[in-house]
């Protein structure tokens, strides 16, 4: 039997194999100038389209934008089309040998605009976040509408830091100043998140409910809230190295600094659904709740506090405003 390429199998095989070497012991920026000279013979230009593993269309596409790249200086379009297309390579071309591509293009491309850098490092894994159900559980529903808010956002940020380990674009300081702008808003989020939380949650859980022999009383609940607020300075301060060293370097530092803070979140958000729900579902009704809400509601309207006013939309409370 023939293959696609016009050997047998055994042909094929052995073309492979020998494939396979080039590529190990080869420069790729060497394997794919061969790839492209016109004296190869057709034997020697199939063995390296082999070894690079595309199509003389993909070569074609592959050549076109090294091209592009090799410029002396590009716009940050003309660098996003670049970067794209090498994305696409990798996706569809070099899924089983995508560091080849990222080799073929280390080298730097400078722009007409700042300089930009790699996100360097392991790919950020994205943690499975869930939120609660509402309007499910009452009981549930008294902490979700806080905590589904901050959820959400932790969510968008992961979205956004494995965006730019995963597409392997250049980070510039832009996207730098972007993230420190977008976070300065969260951690105002979460902090007055939690005011809500103790101004009127948790007093109104402790009517009725004893969580004096729990991790959630007071003293060892202000412990982890402060140890919470602490990570989120931490995370704050990582912008002080924005200009002293590589914007890549800079979001490595902000995201293993957000891992402590999500963590701390995770463990202290779990610890009260654990614990706090089943003590609130067995000492008040849903009607206890309905109050409850509209008392956070209204406190939050007549404060001004548009992000969480709509938190609690985002938790789909449909609830009488009045």
């Amino acid at each position: 039997m023939r293959s696609n390429r016009g050997l047998s199998e055994v042909e094929a095989q052995a073309l492979k194999e020998i494939s396979f070497k080039i590529v190990r012991e080869r420069d790729p920026a060497e394997l794919l100038e061969d790839a492209c000279k016109l004296e190869s013979s057709l034997g020697e230009h199939r063995m390296h389209l082999v070894a690079l593993g595309i199509s003389e269309e993909e070569l074609a596409e592959l050549k076109r934008v090294k091209k592009i790249s090799q410029m002396g200086s590009v716009t940050t379009r003309e660098l996003l089309h670049v970067e794209l297309c090498k994305q696409k390579l990798i996706d569809h071309c070099f899924t089983e040998n995508w560091k080849f591509i990222e080799q073929l293009f280390d080298s730097e491309v400078t722009t007409t605009g700042p300089k930009h850098l790699r996100v360097h490092g392991t790919e950020i894994v994205v943690p499975e976040i869930c939120l609660a159900e509402y309007g499910e559980d009452f009981a549930s529903d008294v902490f979700s509408i806080i905590y589904n808010g901050i959820l959400r956002e932790a969510i968008d940020l992961y979205s956004v830091l494995a965006s730019l380990k995963r597409r392997t674009v250049l980070v510039d300081r832009e996207d730098v100043r972007a993230v420190f702008s977008w976070w300065t808003d969260f951690r105002v989020f979460v902090v007055k998140s939690f005011e809500v939380e103790d101004q009127f949650i948790l007093p109104w859980v402790t009517r009725r409910v004893n969580v004096s022999k729990t991790v959630m009383q007071q003293t060892c609940r202000n412990l982890r809230r402060s140890r919470i607020a602490f990570n989120l300075l931490k995370v704050s301060n990582t912008d002080e190295f924005e200009g002293r060293m590589h914007p890549g370097e800079v979001i490595n530092r902000f995201h293993a600094a957000w891992e402590k803070v999500f963590l701390e979140l995770k463990s202290y958000f779990e610890d009260s659904h654990r614990i706090l729900v089943p003590m609130v579902a067995r000492a008040y009704q849903p009607t206890d709740k309905t109050k409850l809400e509209r008392e956070i509601f209204h406190y939050l309207k007549g404060n001004d506090e548009a992000d969480l006013v709509y938190a609690f939309y985002q938790c789909n409370w449909t609830s009488s405003q009045d």
